[in-house]
């Protein structure tokens, strides 16, 4: 996430705000985001992540409980909340995306040390509780204003005939490469939708009317972005995929969330990052 040993690794995010009928993707970020204010951020990202989940240091896609269990305590206090949140049709999947702040204390009056805009997939496991799978977040241009109400997006599909999921959810990346090398950059124009979400480091988010021309305006030409890995939700018709990001030899992370719909897969949010 930001700075701060990547904001304390573009891990400190997610929210602390309070919402009528949020679901339970928006009620599981704001008990990661209690927790964090409570206790600590350490102690929230232990109590909060998949035993699978991802984070980025250094460059690199790790494990986030080898991460975080290496790490020591920190006094600075994370504070987030959710804008815009969806949930998968199978009701097992999600994300929320949100400004986020870090100050030393929770008072109003002190300096705010870091901020951005976060990102956090969600899954429900087999015991029926929610944990984290990916997060990310980006620096923003300036201290970003408290959320006002969360957007939701739907992401149902009653009643559509939908593409079928590829052996493994990474391949949708390593498809979406190949195709936009055979297609170059107008393949951007074919998938997303239009509620789909930009973060890019340095950047407000990117969305609503023509979103797609505009990220691509400020994505810079010589950055690469290389798979890693990703996961489905329980009916393969939601999946988050990761990987590395490089620009001018330095790297770090970005994630995809993508969505199945009857014109094909589709992003709904992107959040990229770059090496400082």
């Amino acid at each position: 996430m930001r700075s701060f040993f990547s904001l304390l690794l573009s891990c400190f995010l997610l929210h602390s705000s309070f919402a009528q009928n949020s679901g339970p993707v928006i009620n599981a970020e704001r008990s990661f985001a209690a927790h964090a204010l409570e206790h600590s951020t350490r102690s929230a990202f232990l109590q909060h992540m998949d035993s699978t989940a991802i984070v980025f240091a250094r460059g690199n896609a790790v494990n986030a409980k080898r991460l975080w269990t290496r790490l020591p305590e920190n006094p600075a206090k994370l504070i987030w909340e959710p804008a815009i949140a969806a949930m998968s049709a199978s009701a097992d999947f999600g994300f929320t995306t949100g400004p986020y702040w870090m100050k030393n204390n929770l008072s109003d009056t002190a300096a705010v040390l870091g901020y951005g805009q976060y990102a956090t997939v969600w899954k429900k496991n087999a015991a029926g509780e929610w944990k984290f799978l990916v997060d990310l977040g980006i620096e923003l241009p300036a201290i970003p204003e408290r959320a006002k109400e969360v957007q939701v997006i739907s992401l149902n599909h009653t009643n559509k005939k939908l593409p079928a999921a590829p052996d493994s959810a990474v391949q949708l990346d390593i498809d979406f490469n190949t195709r936009l090398l055979a297609e170059g950059k107008s393949y951007w124009e074919k998938v997303p939708t239009h509620e789909t979400i930009f973060n890019l480091t340095g950047h407000y988010p990117i969305m609503g009317a023509n979103a797609t021309a505009r990220f691509l305006e400020k994505f810079p030409e010589s950055a690469r972005l290389s798979p890693a890995g990703g996961q489905f939700a329980a009916d393969k018709q939601s999946a988050v995929t990761y990987g590395i990001t490089e620009l001018n030899g330095k790297k770090d992370g970005y994630f995809r969330f993508w969505q199945a719909t009857d014109q094909g897969w589709k992003i709904i949010l992107q959040v990229v990052t770059f090496g400082k």
